[in-house]
């Protein structure tokens, strides 16, 4: 009785493991040709990590040491969310033809895509795992306990975007285009490599919901637990898009595929 109870709770859960599968073979496979082959997202992280702080620890009055970690935590954090609203258009219409000939569940294709999103951040982590330890000042490496709930509400709000915005880009294909600027607008307008901390900089990072995934994420490893502003912003815009997302893509499946 208790196996039988344990396997109809693992059922739901279990029956992800092909989308997630085929996520990550999505992702390796993107690199077989190249000699370096997946090393090249952990190369051209630390690249772009390493360029901005040179040049802009100096100019915004920042400590390199303490600027690097802020900017690599930060980076880490944007470049799953900027990923998610930059293939959220595209997300459906790009796999057209399996949607009209295949009866796949959208959920299956959507944790695809996240699996190949999470993929490419896990061979991002080490980078900022050695950015901590190396530049980090951890007086109390107790509070990075704080961070294990932030995967679960990066998971829930990327899944959330990638079917909205997958939905919107489905019926409006202009949204492609007007998402390019959107994705710039948020890249300058969130805190990724400046400090939200006075004036109208801090005005913009109030009302930015992406600068408290930032925190929440940033906070742990300075030395501070999360605002509980921050927890309240983070987990309601997770858990109230991931259930908008839910009901969209069992209301519109078949509206859908007359869009395509």
């Amino acid at each position: 009785m208790k196996s039988d109870s344990l396997a109809r709770m693992i059922a739901p859960v279990a029956r992800f493991r092909g989308p997630v599968e085929l996520g990550w073979y999505d992702f390796i496979t993107r690199f077989r040709r190249a000699y370096f082959g997946a090393l090249w997202v952990p190369f051209q992280f630390i690249l772009w990590i390493g360029t901005l702080s040179l040049v802009l620890h100096d100019a915004l009055g920042a400590d390199f040491r303490s600027y690097v970690v802020y900017i690599g935590v930060g980076f880490f954090v944007w470049e799953l969310l900027s990923s998610a609203l930059g293939e959220g258009p595209t997300h459906f219409t790009s796999r057209e033809g399996l949607l009209k000939n295949v009866p796949i569940s959208l959920a299956n294709l959507t944790v695809r895509k996240l699996s190949f999103l999470f993929s490419r951040s896990l061979f991002q982590l080490p980078v900022v795992i050695v950015l901590v330890l190396v530049f980090g000042d951890l007086e109390n490496p107790m509070l990075l306990l704080w961070l294990a709930p932030a995967p679960v509400f990066l998971a829930c709000v990327s899944y959330a975007i990638l079917v909205i915005m997958g939905l919107v880009g489905s019926f409006y294909r202009d949204a492609a285009f007007l998402n390019a600027s959107l994705v710039r607008f948020l890249f300058f307008t969130s805190p990724v490599f400046w400090r939200g901390d006075s004036g109208v900089r801090k005005i913009i990072s109030d009302y930015n919901p992406i600068a408290y995934y930032l925190e929440l994420a940033r906070a742990p490893i300075e030395g501070r637990a999360p605002a509980t502003l921050t927890w309240i912003v983070v987990a309601s815009i997770s858990l109230g898009s991931l259930f908008l997302a839910l009901w969209v893509q069992s209301a519109f499946r078949n509206r859908l595929i007359y869009s395509l």
